[in-house]
């Protein structure tokens, strides 16, 4: 039974301006970050602007491992063993210990952000407030034997 303010037909049009709005939202988050959707050009621009923000903020060895290697080194400042792998592209953030990898670290931005971005976003919130980022990261226990070559 429906309350006495509900009408089928205010039903109706409510269910029907969801779906649209649920379209155009698809629709927009699906084309910001295509390359040859209405955004493309918009995202490529951010691409490079964060690139170039990476380049004048790392210093030069870090920016070429970076590059070589695929991930930058952040020493931890609370633990003396222990360094935090930034990936290149965005992924979670691999936890070594002595050597040895002992945990991932997924922290993301709310709003989709450019590689760059988010490689200086990880470096600068463990250099500035590593426990803050330890907090909020959700960590992943990597499980032996789990992967194949």
């Amino acid at each position: 039974m429906l309350p006495s303010w509900a009408s089928p037909t205010l039903l109706v049009v409510a269910l029907v301006g969801l779906a649209m709005a649920y379209a155009v939202a698809t629709r927009l988050l699906s084309t910001a970050r295509s390359p040859g959707g209405a955004y493309g050009s918009e995202w490529r621009r951010a691409e490079s602007r964060a690139e170039q923000m990476l380049a004048e903020m790392l210093p030069a060895e870090d920016l070429q491992r970076l590059r070589q290697h695929g991930y930058l080194e952040v020493a931890s400042k609370q633990f003396e063993d222990r360094t935090y792998r930034v990936p290149r592209f965005q992924g979670p953030v691999a936890v070594y210990e002595r050597g040895m990898l002992t945990s991932l670290l997924c922290v993301r931005s709310v709003e989709p952000i450019p590689n760059g971005d988010a490689v200086l976003m990880h470096k600068l919130l463990l250099e500035a407030d590593e426990s803050g980022y330890l907090k909020v990261a959700n960590w992943i226990r990597p499980r032996p034997f789990a992967y194949t070559i």
